[in-house]
């Protein structure tokens, strides 16, 4: 059987036996769904000679697993502070939290663009990560007095997420995304686009909105921001949803059964 220790993946079976990093497990299980895909939208795969992808397996893939998740180290209350989030009962914020690159794939300027209709509310966003597009973000946010924290690169994402009250993901293609596999299992309720494998992997456990379209994303944030119910529903639909997914080792088997599959059809 495999064994995942978090930082490598140790496969053994009759045909193979190695060890990878876990980042380069990452990119074959990936390429493990999207053969599946293809699979299913019948074309063939050239393996020496021309065989039917449909043979290689009959079972959808799981989620790319993210690593385990590690828990927090703070407080919430500590960690709402330190961002200037305000707890008080009558006046208290609804953080919603994004975490990932500022890169062109993750939509930051539709983000930003729901976050305008959010200027006179409750609800503020922050946001950890950095990349390319930090210094065109942060000028928008300056120059538009949007409520807007961008944090750069942090180590605590498992402190943020216990801090959140929201995740958001604005991106416009994203596989089985890692950031939302960790924000579901710290159940954390998850406004998503419905791109790529999002879908697939939330099920009906996360708000699910075109990619794009920033008003949808705001009416969606604002809508959990105000029922505190619907966010406790959320929150346990996306923990139980994320116990349903395999884990690393069963990845690593799906793997292997592809792996073994091609083989066979040399």
């Amino acid at each position: 059987m495999p064994l995942a220790d978090g930082t490598a993946m140790y496969f053994g079976g009759s045909i193979m036996t190695f060890a990878l990093p876990y980042g380069a497990f990452i990119v074959i299980a990936v390429a493990l769904y999207f053969l599946f895909r293809a699979k299913h939208s019948g074309p063939k795969l050239k393996y020496g000679t021309t065989a039917p992808i449909a043979s290689f397996t009959t079972r959808e893939p799981g989620p790319v697993p993210a690593p385990p998740s590690l828990p927090p180290l703070r407080k919430r209350a500590e960690v709402r502070a330190e961002l200037g989030i305000r707890d008080r009962e009558q006046d208290g914020e609804v953080l919603v939290l994004a975490v990932g690159r500022l890169a062109p794939q993750k939509d930051y300027p539709t983000l930003l663009r729901a976050a305008s209709a959010w200027k006179d509310s409750a609800i503020r966003l922050v946001v950890a990560g950095d990349g390319p597009l930090r210094a065109s973000a942060q000028d928008r946010i300056n120059a538009e007095g949007l409520p807007v924290d961008l944090l750069g690169h942090r180590s605590d994402v498992a402190d943020l997420l216990a801090a959140a009250d929201v995740f958001v993901l604005a991106s416009t293609w994203e596989a089985r995304a890692l950031v939302v596999q960790e924000a579901m299992r710290a159940a954390v309720p998850v406004v998503a686009t419905s791109v790529g494998g999002i879908p697939g992997l939330v099920g009906d456990a996360a708000v699910l909105v075109p990619a794009g379209d920033a008003e949808a994303v705001a009416r969606a944030v604002s809508r959990l921001a105000r029922d505190a119910g619907e966010r406790a529903s959320l929150a346990a639909a996306g923990r139980a949803r994320a116990a349903t997914w395999p884990d690393l080792d069963q990845c690593a088997t799906d793997l292997i059964e592809l792996y073994e599959g091609l083989i066979a059809e040399r």
